[in-house]
């Protein structure tokens, strides 16, 4: 998972709003309007991913069951 995070297959992507919707942040996005995010801008984040982002580490998983999907866009949540 951690050479994923850091080299995702989709690094960019983009997603079409089929009807006005508010996102958790409270931005407001209208019927047909196209949103794109960063999975690997977010994948090397040091505000979600600590200090060493950028650095592989294959433990940084170890001590979770499951990785949540709203972390980890890869995955398409």
């Amino acid at each position: 998972m951690e050479s994923q995070r850091l080299h995702p297959t989709v690094p960019e992507n983009f997603r079409m709003a089929v009807k006005d919707d508010t996102l958790p942040d409270g931005t407001k996005i209208l019927a047909k309007s196209c949103v794109m995010y960063s999975a690997y801008t977010m994948n090397h984040s040091e505000l979600y991913w600590g200090d060493d982002a950028d650095e592989f580490n294959p433990d940084r998983f170890m001590n979770r069951l499951e990785p949540s999907p709203y972390l980890f866009p890869i995955f398409n949540a």
